[in-house]
Protein backbone atom coordinates (compact mmCIF):
# COMPACT_ATOMS: atom_id res chain seq x y z
CA UNK A 1 0.00 0.00 0.00
CA UNK A 2 2.82 2.34 0.95
CA UNK A 3 3.96 2.12 -2.63
CA UNK A 4 0.23 3.15 -4.05
CA UNK A 5 0.43 6.72 -4.58
CA UNK A 6 3.91 8.56 -4.90
CA UNK A 7 2.78 12.07 -5.25
CA UNK A 8 -0.13 12.31 -2.57
CA UNK A 9 2.30 12.05 0.38
CA UNK A 10 3.30 15.49 -1.38
CA UNK A 11 -0.32 16.64 -0.96
CA UNK A 12 -1.23 15.11 2.90
CA UNK A 13 2.48 16.38 4.06
CA UNK A 14 1.68 20.08 2.30
CA UNK A 15 -1.74 20.24 4.35
CA UNK A 16 -2.28 23.42 6.49
CA UNK A 17 -4.45 26.25 7.39
CA UNK A 18 -2.19 28.75 8.21
CA UNK A 19 -0.43 27.04 11.35
CA UNK A 20 1.97 24.99 10.39
CA UNK A 21 4.36 26.68 11.57
CA UNK A 22 4.01 25.55 15.04
CA UNK A 23 7.12 26.78 16.20
CA UNK A 24 6.94 30.27 14.49
CA UNK A 25 10.57 30.03 13.12
CA UNK A 26 9.26 31.02 9.83
CA UNK A 27 9.63 27.64 8.16
CA UNK A 28 7.91 24.62 7.48
CA UNK A 29 9.98 21.52 8.32
CA UNK A 30 8.68 18.26 7.43
CA UNK A 31 7.63 16.99 10.89
CA UNK A 32 5.29 20.35 11.32
CA UNK A 33 3.86 19.22 7.84
CA UNK A 34 3.16 15.89 9.13
CA UNK A 35 1.03 17.02 12.24
CA UNK A 36 -0.91 19.00 10.26
CA UNK A 37 -1.29 16.30 7.76
CA UNK A 38 -3.13 14.65 10.75
CA UNK A 39 -5.79 17.26 10.51
CA UNK A 40 -6.92 15.74 7.10
CA UNK A 41 -10.35 13.93 6.90
CA UNK A 42 -10.47 10.98 4.42
CA UNK A 43 -12.87 8.54 3.89
CA UNK A 44 -11.27 4.85 4.52
CA UNK A 45 -12.01 2.02 2.04
CA UNK A 46 -10.36 0.91 -1.25
CA UNK A 47 -8.72 4.10 -3.17
CA UNK A 48 -7.46 4.25 -6.95
CA UNK A 49 -5.00 7.35 -7.56
CA UNK A 50 -3.45 8.36 -11.20
CA UNK A 51 -0.51 9.91 -11.90
CA UNK A 52 0.59 11.37 -15.43
CA UNK A 53 3.74 13.24 -15.94
CA UNK A 54 3.27 16.01 -18.86
CA UNK A 55 5.65 18.39 -20.72
CA UNK A 56 8.86 16.41 -19.39
CA UNK A 57 11.95 18.73 -20.08
CA UNK A 58 15.82 18.32 -19.36
CA UNK A 59 17.96 21.28 -19.89
CA UNK A 60 14.53 22.53 -22.16
CA UNK A 61 14.26 20.28 -24.41
CA UNK A 62 11.43 17.78 -24.40
CA UNK A 63 12.24 14.52 -23.34
CA UNK A 64 12.18 11.93 -26.10
CA UNK A 65 8.63 10.23 -26.58
CA UNK A 66 9.20 6.90 -24.78
CA UNK A 67 11.60 8.46 -21.99
CA UNK A 68 9.09 9.46 -19.70
CA UNK A 69 7.30 6.16 -18.17
CA UNK A 70 4.69 8.46 -16.44
CA UNK A 71 3.64 10.01 -19.57
CA UNK A 72 0.47 7.23 -20.14
CA UNK A 73 0.21 7.75 -16.49
CA UNK A 74 0.19 4.88 -13.63
CA UNK A 75 -2.71 4.31 -11.84
CA UNK A 76 -2.85 2.62 -8.15
CA UNK A 77 -5.36 0.81 -6.04
CA UNK A 78 -4.78 1.06 -2.00
CA UNK A 79 -7.19 0.08 0.89
CA UNK A 80 -6.79 2.42 3.67
CA UNK A 81 -8.18 1.24 6.90
CA UNK A 82 -10.37 3.59 9.11
CA UNK A 83 -7.58 3.86 11.69
CA UNK A 84 -4.92 5.20 8.81
CA UNK A 85 -8.23 7.73 7.71
CA UNK A 86 -8.59 8.51 11.07
CA UNK A 87 -5.05 9.62 11.78
CA UNK A 88 -3.18 10.13 8.47
CA UNK A 89 0.39 9.96 8.22
CA UNK A 90 1.89 12.37 5.78
CA UNK A 91 3.52 9.07 4.33
CA UNK A 92 0.23 6.74 4.36
CA UNK A 93 0.56 6.34 0.61
CA UNK A 94 4.24 7.00 -0.65
CA UNK A 95 6.40 5.49 2.44
CA UNK A 96 8.78 7.82 3.57
CA UNK A 97 9.84 10.78 1.85
CA UNK A 98 13.15 11.97 1.54
CA UNK A 99 14.37 14.96 4.36
CA UNK A 100 16.00 17.42 4.00
CA UNK A 101 12.32 19.28 2.15
CA UNK A 102 11.22 22.44 3.56
CA UNK A 103 7.42 24.17 2.67
CA UNK A 104 7.91 28.02 1.59
CA UNK A 105 4.28 28.20 1.51
CA UNK A 106 1.47 25.79 2.28
CA UNK A 107 -2.23 26.37 2.59
CA UNK A 108 -5.09 23.72 2.67
CA UNK A 109 -8.83 24.37 3.37
CA UNK A 110 -11.80 24.77 2.38
CA UNK A 111 -11.34 22.13 -0.63
CA UNK A 112 -8.10 23.78 -1.74
CA UNK A 113 -4.39 23.24 -1.56
CA UNK A 114 -1.29 25.18 -2.57
CA UNK A 115 2.05 24.77 -1.34
CA UNK A 116 5.61 25.12 -2.82
CA UNK A 117 8.22 22.74 -1.01
CA UNK A 118 12.18 22.55 -1.55
CA UNK A 119 14.25 19.29 -1.16
CA UNK A 120 17.55 18.14 -0.91
CA UNK A 121 18.16 15.17 -3.03
CA UNK A 122 20.06 12.37 -0.71
CA UNK A 123 23.55 11.37 -1.53
CA UNK A 124 23.13 13.82 -4.71
CA UNK A 125 24.23 17.87 -5.57
CA UNK A 126 20.71 17.77 -6.78
CA UNK A 127 17.87 19.74 -5.38
CA UNK A 128 14.41 19.78 -6.40
CA UNK A 129 11.64 22.55 -6.07
CA UNK A 130 7.86 21.93 -6.75
CA UNK A 131 4.73 23.57 -6.24
CA UNK A 132 1.32 22.22 -5.98
CA UNK A 133 -1.91 23.26 -6.55
CA UNK A 134 -5.40 21.34 -6.47
CA UNK A 135 -8.79 20.40 -4.78
CA UNK A 136 -9.63 18.08 -2.39
CA UNK A 137 -12.43 16.05 -0.32
CA UNK A 138 -12.71 12.86 1.77
CA UNK A 139 -12.99 10.98 -1.61
CA UNK A 140 -11.50 12.89 -3.87
CA UNK A 141 -8.69 15.31 -4.94
CA UNK A 142 -6.78 16.46 -8.13
CA UNK A 143 -3.06 18.18 -8.03
CA UNK A 144 -1.32 19.30 -10.46
CA UNK A 145 2.63 19.87 -9.60
CA UNK A 146 5.16 21.33 -11.42
CA UNK A 147 8.49 20.21 -10.51
CA UNK A 148 12.33 21.68 -11.65
CA UNK A 149 15.42 19.65 -10.62
CA UNK A 150 18.84 21.39 -10.42
CA UNK A 151 22.23 21.01 -9.69
CA UNK A 152 23.45 18.11 -11.56
CA UNK A 153 23.95 14.44 -10.37
CA UNK A 154 23.50 10.83 -12.42
CA UNK A 155 21.78 11.90 -15.47
CA UNK A 156 21.50 15.52 -15.54
CA UNK A 157 24.48 17.27 -16.54
CA UNK A 158 25.54 20.45 -14.58
CA UNK A 159 23.64 23.50 -15.23
CA UNK A 160 20.89 21.98 -16.60
CA UNK A 161 17.38 21.49 -15.29
CA UNK A 162 14.80 18.32 -15.84
CA UNK A 163 11.64 20.34 -15.48
CA UNK A 164 7.96 18.53 -15.63
CA UNK A 165 4.25 19.16 -14.95
CA UNK A 166 1.93 16.15 -13.13
CA UNK A 167 -1.35 15.84 -12.86
CA UNK A 168 -2.10 13.69 -9.34
CA UNK A 169 -5.91 12.17 -9.10
CA UNK A 170 -7.36 9.87 -6.94
CA UNK A 171 -10.76 8.72 -5.46
CA UNK A 172 -12.69 6.43 -3.54
CA UNK A 173 -13.98 3.51 -4.85
CA UNK A 174 -16.10 2.15 -2.47
CA UNK A 175 -15.45 -0.32 0.77
CA UNK A 176 -12.16 -2.41 0.63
Amino acid sequence: MRAAAPALALLLAACGGGGADADGDGNITQVEARKEAEKVELEPGRWETTIKVSDAKLGGVPLPQGANPLAEGRTNVACISKEQAANPDANIFAGDQPQGCTYDRFAMSGGKIDAAVNCAVPGQPARMSMTMAGDYSGTSYRLVTDSRITGGGPGLPPGAAITSRAEITGRRLGDC
